[in-house]
């Protein structure tokens, strides 16, 4: 369901005869792993993600072998009067799921509306498939809406400042939008960058009646300005801030989710450090 901070979330068959399902929470590099049992709140419409909880961690060279985790489940829900989005946070170290916070959203169908996810400044941004972002504040539990640049599929990132961003595609313009502050205090998105794909993909991938389009990735590292684009049958990672790309994968039909992962494993540094007398 989601890959961040050196860990990767699955929802698996549940070992407790009580529950059916279960969230896993893997370490690849370590294959430790921890079961979370799901919140009591509505999952028919739902998405997940996973992140470190460990104080002062930069999240690069994340310590989270083992470390405190937090899960945060976002979930949609549609009745013949209500439209609504709820959320609520899992903490590793009391075992316990928070309140459910819950606000309007008429964007609410019957399908999964929620989709990938992006942190900025201690909260997290979830897109959607309808008009809105869904922003969920970590340390207050707040949840809000606000309307995306355009209307549009299109990709949360982050900006070079680390701001939240947005990256939408018209066939072969690439947009690039920053969310700012205007001088009257109030926020708003400013367009911030247009590129155009010829000059990004290899001549070859825009002869060919496939449109470009934006893969969903369940970001690996906050922060790092990075999308994926599929075009004729492959998958190119896209550096923003170079303008350089690379084929990262030769696909045999239409991807439109990617899950990449990243971590730190440096042992012998560590050993070293706690050494006597280094």
């Amino acid at each position: 369901m989601d890959c961040r901070h050196g860990r990767v979330l699955f929802r698996a068959r549940s070992q407790d005869t009580k529950a059916r399902y279960e969230f896993v929470v893997w370490d690849p590099m370590t294959g430790n792993e921890r079961r979370v049992p799901l919140p009591d709140m509505s999952l028919i419409c739902f998405t997940a993600t996973v992140l470190c909880a460990a104080e002062g961690c930069d999240h690069h060279g994340c310590k989270g072998q083992g470390g405190p985790f937090r899960v945060a489940v976002i979930s949609t829900t549609r009745t013949r009067v209500t439209k609504a989005t709820a959320a609520c946070l899992y903490s590793s170290e009391s075992g316990l799921w928070s309140e459910l916070t819950t606000v309007d959203n008429l964007d609410a169908s019957g399908q999964n509306t929620i989709m990938t996810s992006i942190i900025v400044d201690n909260a997290l941004y979830f897109n959607s498939i309808g008009n809105h972002i869904v922003k969920y504040q970590l340390a207050t539990l707040d949840l809000s809406l606000f309307k995306k640049p355009i209307r549009c599929g299109g990709e949360l990132i982050t900006t070079e400042d680390g701001g939240l961003g947005f990256a939408s595609l018209n066939y072969i313009t690439l947009t690039l939008w920053s969310r700012e502050t205007s001088p009257d205090g109030a926020m708003g998105w400013a367009q911030h960058r247009v590129i155009h794909l010829v000059k990004l993909l290899p001549h070859s991938a825009l002869l060919t009646l496939s449109v470009p389009y934006i893969i969903s990735a369940h970001v690996f590292m906050d922060g790092i300005q990075v999308i994926f684009l599929g075009a004729y049958f492959s998958v190119y990672m896209v550096e923003l801030k170079s303008g350089r790309s690379r084929k990262v994968l030769e696909q045999l039909g239409k991807i439109m989710d990617i899950f990449p992962y990243a971590s730190f494993c440096i042992p012998a540094m560590e050993a070293a450090s706690t050494g006597q007398g280094q």
